[in-house]
């Protein structure tokens, strides 16, 4: 199956341009400030599309360049602009105020003429700092270096990420598997010019790091050091997952208790053997995840004096791993004449959250027969968005209509390495296949985290992020992550436990016993606000608005789609039913506002922070809560470049006739009312397919956004660190 990222989203590529044809400038980029982009040598009167990305390497590969792709990665178009009569374009737009320094930023221009496309070179560019002219650098280290006494220079601190996506595009995660890889943090050691006259004869490198999740790769191919234990080197075992609720610890223990090979555990069983020795496969070394490449390693390697630079490379099959590089300079005999460290540390995962820049959006896509037709909920939202939503389609995916469940989008970043990330749930259905079909591969990785039987609380529409917070002083500067759960019912452990290991988004959790579905999207979600002090707002569904609103309206309304949909014709009806009254009064009295109390508490918000939109809910299953009215606040916002922002939500369809116009629905006129100004808001049918089946337009929804935030430069995400 041809990738879908391949055709319409663009990260996953063929070839990448020959840039030479256009010359571009580009000034600082400074925070809350003007950035002029410049091209010469273009045509008079063409277009000139001017993007950005956080790496230089193979990106987009839009149809209109006929073939080639863009050299900057992720490619986000930044602005276009008109070549004037000397072939000069130049455009000029404000860097957010928000934008973090030390953030490395790749700016490459194009005039797209189709297999005849004209590319300038790549500028880099360090947000807060003077730009440079020299190209693209490869040293990554993302701080400051340490000269020793004896002059030899080294980085304090290298950066990296887990080594999880798939540049070879041969299926497998890229961890010692491809040698030229993008994905490693390149640093250099610059020895000391004097060391010959000092009696250097030798440096040695030696890796220490106790988890073996840390790779070297020492002058490219030549050498690759490993410690002892590592996955995919040494005779020990260093298997990634632990699999002891399934029978056996992981899939080498499985080996030597019940004689079942790695291969076999992951086709039958769907174990990852990732890290793996696989002893009963001939000791393969890493299962699905593991891989070849560059000499036999070891620890430690002694290299002859040199003056010329060491250039390394640091790779990482895990985040949040922290290991060293040990530097000595040696005389002939081996004794040690200097010795300084080089602490090692891979990134996060973080998850997203609705401030950050929308890239793409994708919904699945239902043409009719038996599953039914939702075009009513994907055409406005694709109308919108243009080239930037794709259809995923249901009858490839068993007509699973609920996108949001299945996965959530991450990434994973270092200085100079940029990594989109799919986790995807437990959840295993339909849609299952998608990630490794259509997503996994160039910069954009993947992974699992539990497996088994998987309840409501694993769907993703119940795992959500917060903007970034500030709670009783503690900045959260990429926001908290949350879930819901009934007591210890809940997401799956492993993930829980991989999710609070990242530390920087301080996952907590709520209460959503109460409802049918259990997910957190029914009821709370944020969008940006300009405005507001903390730059957005909560939206809450609020129980007494809508009745508020109801009571306001002439019972005689009728409501058509409440009628065949929930038992209720007119609002007469709706509003006079007085158990239900009582029951939305018991659900606001005994769980949301005990939720909203913990929200508060948790993200350090007031009243002054919510904006309440009318919701209600009626039993679904037993006492068991879904939304009445379709949930509002179960909403998505998309931010893309250069256009205005847009929240999808749900028609509350609260008029005598469907096809009327929303401004003659009351409930979708205070929706329209509370929102900021900065955003439009366009209302989906999601009635038949989504609502009547409890979910909303968030839940068949997903989106793939941009981090621009440097964690590695961030003092507050630092501290939750530890660094």
């Amino acid at each position: 199956m041809q990738k879908l990222v391949a055709t319409t989203l663009g990260l996953l590529f063929a070839h990448s341009a020959f840039a030479d044809d256009l010359s571009l400038d580009v000034s600082d980029v400074l925070a809350g400030e003007t950035l002029t982009v410049t091209v010469s040598g273009a045509a008079a009167s063409e277009t000139i599309y001017f993007t950005r990305g956080f790496t230089a390497g193979t990106g987009a590969c839009p149809d209109i360049l006929g073939g080639d792709c863009m050299s900057v990665t992720p490619t986000r178009l930044l602005v276009t602009s008109t070549a004037d009569s000397d072939g000069v374009a130049t455009a000029s737009l404000t860097v957010p105020s928000a934008v973090p320094d030390g953030v490395t930023v790749y700016f490459q221009a194009v005039a797209a003429r189709g297999a005849d496309s004209a590319f300038s070179d790549v500028e880099m560019r360090v947000t807060g700092e003077v730009s440079t002219t020299g190209g693209p650098t490869t040293t990554t280290t993302g701080g400051p270096t340490t000269t020793g006494p004896s002059g030899l220079v080294v980085p304090e601190t290298v950066y990296g990420t887990a080594n999880r996506d798939d540049d070879d595009s041969d299926g497998t995660f890229d961890w010692l598997d491809v040698i030229a890889d993008n994905d490693q943090a390149a640093f250099t050691i610059n020895p000391d010019a004097a060391g010959a006259t000092r009696g250097v004869a030798y440096h040695r490198l030696t890796l220490d790091d106790a988890s073996g999740k840390t790779a070297i790769w020492v002058n490219g191919a030549s050498e690759r050091l490993l410690t002892p234990g590592s996955s995919g080197g040494s005779s020990a075992s260093e298997c990634v997952y632990d699999f002891s609720d399934y029978g056996s610890e992981s899939c080498d223990t499985a080996w030597d208790e019940f004689g079942i090979d790695c291969a076999t555990l992951e086709s039958t069983y769907s174990w990852d053997c990732t890290g793996c020795v696989c002893p009963g496969d001939g000791g393969s070394s890493g299962g699905s995840g593991g891989g070849s490449g560059g000499a036999e390693p070891a620890s430690s390697v002694t290299l002859p004096f040199s003056t010329d630079a060491i250039d390394l490379g640091a790779e990482f099959s895990d985040w949040r791993v922290t290991s060293a590089l040990i530097v000595e300079e040696l005389d002939a005999s081996g004794a040690t004449l200097s010795e300084q460290t080089i602490r090692l540390v891979s990134a996060p995962l973080i998850l997203n959250h609705h401030l950050q820049e929308a890239s793409f959006v994708v919904a699945t896509e239902l043409s009719g027969g038996w599953a039914g037709d939702n075009s009513e909920f994907t055409t406005p939202i694709a109308d919108a968005l243009g080239s930037s939503y794709g259809g995923v389609p249901g009858a490839s995916y068993g007509s699973d209509v609920w996108i949001q469940d299945e996965f959530e989008f991450a990434t994973s970043n270092a200085p100079g390495i940029y990594q989109d990330f799919i986790i995807d749930s437990i959840r295993d259905r339909g849609l299952d296949p998608w990630a490794e079909n259509a997503v996994f591969g160039p910069d954009f990785g993947m992974g699992v985290w539990g497996s088994g039987w998987a309840s409501s609380f694993d769907s993703f529409g119940n795992l959500e992020a917060s903007p970034p917070v500030t709670v009783d002083g503690v900045e959260y500067p990429f926001g908290r992550v949350y879930w819901g759960e009934n007591g210890s019912d809940g997401p799956t452990v492993a993930l829980q436990s991989f999710l609070e290991a990242q530390e920087i988004q301080a996952p907590f959790n709520i209460n959503t016993s109460w409802l049918a579905v259990g997910h957190v999207d029914e009821f709370v979600s944020f969008i940006p606000d300009a405005s507001s002090a903390k730059g957005f707002k909560m939206v809450w569904s609020d129980i007494d608005m809508a009745y508020e609103i109801l009571d306001g309206m002439s019972g005689s309304t009728s409501i058509p789609r409440y009628g065949s949909g929930h038992g209720y014709s007119t609002v007469a009806a709706l509003r006079g039913d007085s158990a239900l009254r009582s029951y939305n009064e018991d659900i606001r009295d005994v769980y949301l506002a005990p939720i909203k109390a913990v929200l508060f508490e948790k993200l350090g918000l007031t009243e002054a922070d919510v904006i309440n939109i009318p919701g209600m809910f009626e039993e679904a299953y037993g006492p068991y809560g879904a939304a009445l009215v379709p949930g509002m606040a179960n909403l998505v916002v998309v931010d893309l470049p250069g256009e205005p922002s847009r929240i999808f939500t749900a028609d509350p369809f609260m008029r005598s006739s469907a096809s009327a116009s929303t401004a003659t629905d009351p409930f979708a006129t205070a929706f329209v009312d509370a929102m900021p100004a900065e955003h439009e808001v366009i209302f989906v049918d999601d009635w038949n397919d989504y609502h009547l089946l409890l979910g909303e337009v968030h839940c068949g929804t997903n989106v793939i956004r941009n981090q621009p935030n440097a964690w590695w430069a961030d003092e507050a995400a630092l501290s939750l660190l530890g660094e």
